[in-house]
């Protein structure tokens, strides 16, 4: 077997002797400096002692006011009213008329307001009554019905404006409202002109008037 050693180097004594020589300069430049710490300034504290039995303070004393003194109110002095000097005072002497009196006495005497008659008020006009078609004894006869509107099936109503004169008989005959039929419009005037009417009356006096006249005409009746 074959051992193996490991090689460590050695120093030499001068080389130990140089290392010890520069710790000990290292050693003496350390000593030769000198640290001063800095200088802080001390601060100054000032205390006041209060001691243990100090008096309180004392509370303002309050004077009353004097009263103001009373006022004597002063004593009116009392005048001698002064007396006038009297004169004789004369005695008025009373007149046996009045002048107001006098002068109306001659004034002429006015006469009293004279009214004047008004006439009585007139009537109230009273409005005629409008004339009628439908009494039983005026027996007037319907419109006849055209053949052709029956077979052609024309239905409506015809509204006539008639003027009806003071004898009842009707002097003017127009269409108020048509029943889009001619044939039915011509009947309708036709009968209505010869029908005998009970005239309009103002009062007692037969007046002529305008009066309205429906006439239908259907087929169902």
């Amino acid at each position: 077997m074959v051992r193996l050693h490991a090689h460590r180097p050695r120093l030499s004594p001068a080389s130990l002797g140089l290392v010890v020589l520069a710790h000990l300069g290292g050693l003496a430049a350390l000593a030769s400096l000198r640290i001063v710490p800095p200088q802080i300034p001390a601060s100054v504290l000032m205390v006041d002692v209060i001691p243990a039995h100090a008096e309180a303070p004392k509370s303002p004393q309050i004077k009353p006011l004097k009263p103001a003194p009373a006022v004597t109110p002063a004593k009116p002095q009392t005048v001698a009213p002064k007396r006038a000097p009297h004169h004789p005072v004369e005695t008025p002497v009373l007149a046996t008329e009045s002048p107001l009196a006098s002068a109306t006495s001659e004034a002429p005497k006015a006469q009293a307001p004279v009214q004047a008659s008004l006439p009585p008020p007139a009537p109230a006009a009273i409005e005629p009554s409008l004339p009628r078609f439908d009494a039983d004894y005026l027996q007037n006869p319907a419109p006849a019905y055209p053949p052709l509107s029956r077979r052609a099936g024309e239905e409506g109503k015809v509204v006539l404006k008639v003027y009806v004169e003071p004898s009842g008989l009707a002097s003017q005959v127009e269409i108020q409202k048509s029943s889009d039929f001619e044939r039915l419009d011509k009947s309708a005037i036709s009968a209505v002109s010869r029908w005998k009417f009970v005239p309009a009356r103002q009062g007692s006096v037969a007046v002529g008037a305008w009066v309205l006249v429906p006439i239908v005409f259907s087929l169902k009746g």
